[in-house]
């Protein structure tokens, strides 16, 4: 189990539910975890702190006890969610909207795109090409954005 925190990341056992056990513990930059997606054994994090300090990182979570973080993205906008699929990332990036991450080279990670979001983007799930997309008003509305947010491949077929 992956638990987002005010001390960053816990990786806990959770088989028996009455009890959880830590495994291990991520702390990296900004602290802040605010949206966790994991593939496989590696865990995509958005962090924050105040004044708009936000980073994505990609730890490696094959040993729970030790995680190793072996990618890292600087963000503006304030990083509140991720989603993840194949080589790409959409990051939720709050006054930012969103930022679409190329993620083929973790230890290079770089911006191939972004949309401005009417609000501040809060949560993302991606489906396809598509980036579902919670967004807050300032009235405190909150609404549904659907943006194509990969119209073409990242990079040319060799």
């Amino acid at each position: 189990m992956y638990l987002a925190n005010a001390s960053g990341l816990r990786i806990a056992e959770s088989a028996n539910p009455q009890t959880l056990e830590t495994l291990g513990n991520f702390e990296g930059e900004g602290h802040w975890v605010r949206g966790v997606h994991v593939v496989g054994s590696t865990a995509y994090i958005a962090t924050s702190m105040h004044g708009d300090a936000s980073w994505l990182q990609i730890i490696d979570v094959s040993d729970p006890m030790a995680p190793v973080q072996i990618g890292i993205y600087r963000s503006t906008g304030g990083a509140q969610d991720v989603s993840v699929s194949g080589d790409v990332a959409v990051l939720a990036d709050r006054a930012a909207g969103i930022v679409v991450l190329d993620l083929s080279e973790p230890q290079n990670v770089r911006r191939v795109g972004y949309f401005r979001t009417k609000g501040r983007s809060s949560k993302v799930d991606i489906f396809g090409e598509l980036a579902l997309v919670s967004v807050d008003g300032d009235s405190g509305a909150r609404t549904l954005q659907v943006i194509r947010y990969l119209p073409k491949p990242l990079r040319e077929p060799r």
